[in-house]
């Protein structure tokens, strides 16, 4: 068994010259053409199947799966759900038990209001940014469509810098923009009613609480994280979370013991970042499955052939 898991996150026509890196709905009808002459769609109950019974048939499959439970994403459920295309929608809690929007898509809407230039210049005279040395390593495997000032903005803004003075550098540039915050958080996340709807047709996971990178948290956060999601999403829903894609999903994200908590709290199939084509041997721990942005699979922005089998 080959298994390709191919991530989406924000589904629009415009997309703004940075910051957001978005596909339009005729661009993934595109591709998920692309795919389906290489690969058979697989669902979440069908993955489940498999990894319960351990018995993995030949053949080329490919999850479709979108991160961050954006409202425009539904966009995408429409044009999967009339071409009957499965697909595993990840989605966090916070903006509905805190009534806040998550730090890294305030980030996004910064990235698109202030330069570079202006980001690291704020940074610099609070932290000294300039001063940190970067693993180039680490930067090309989290952000590797970026410029190399924008990969070093923002790995020291989602992994170096403490989460207080995150916060308070995010949400001082963010109220200096022109969005208000409740507006902003009623357009970009999807309601409960549609998380209803994609559990109802057992396409609903899990993206933890709070959108942090696990990683580097403590075993006893990690926990929270992820329980209190699965809490509130099983509540709301009343269908069980059997699946999860770890926030942004990269080697300095997502460990060893990050996969043993989230075993240990039911969850059967996780998703990372870690770029590759999942095999048989992979399944023997299900929680730790690789997957690879829409740019990088066939039919994406790259025109890679790398995962066409």
């Amino acid at each position: 068994m080959q298994l390709l898991a191919v991530n989406y996150h924000y589904i629009r026509d415009v997309n703004p010259s940075k910051g957001i890196y978005s596909r339009s709905i005729d661009e993934m009808a595109f591709q998920l053409d692309k795919l389906g002459q290489y690969y058979d769609f697989i669902s979440q109950e069908e993955l489940l199947k498999i990894v319960r019974s351990k018995k993995y048939p030949k053949g080329n499959y490919c999850v479709i799966t979108f991160d961050d439970n954006l409202k425009e994403q539904m966009k995408a459920y429409e044009y999967l759900e009339k071409n009957s295309i499965p697909a595993i929608f990840f989605s966090t809690t916070l903006p509905y038990l805190a009534k806040d929007a998550h730090d890294v898509h305030k980030l996004h809407h910064i990235y698109t209001s202030y330069s570079d230039n202006d980001i690291a210049e704020y940074l610099e005279k609070k932290f000294k940014f300039y001063d940190f040395q970067y693993n180039t390593d680490d930067l090309e495997e989290e952000y590797r469509y970026d410029t190399d000032l924008k990969k070093k903005i923002k790995f020291f803004l989602n992994f170096i810098l403490p989460e207080k003075d995150r916060r308070q550098v995010v949400n001082s540039l963010f109220n200096d923009t022109t969005v208000s915050s409740h507006s902003f958080i009623k357009n970009l996340y999807m309601g409960k009613d549609d998380l209803r709807l994609l559990a109802n047709n057992n396409l609903l996971g899990t993206h933890t609480h709070t959108h942090l990178p696990l990683a580097t948290l403590a075993e006893r956060m990690i926990k929270d994280e992820i329980g209190i999601s699965l809490d509130f999403l099983s509540k709301l829903t009343g269908k069980p979370i059997k699946a999860i894609s770890y926030p942004f999903g990269g080697p300095g994200a997502v460990n060893n013991m990050v996969s043993d908590v989230a075993k240990e709290m039911g969850l059967v199939l996780g998703f990372t970042m870690n770029r590759g084509m999942n095999i048989d041997s992979d399944f023997e721990n299900s929680l730790l499955l690789k997957r690879v942005d829409t740019n990088d699979a066939p039919g994406g922005k790259l025109e890679s052939l790398v995962y066409c089998p």
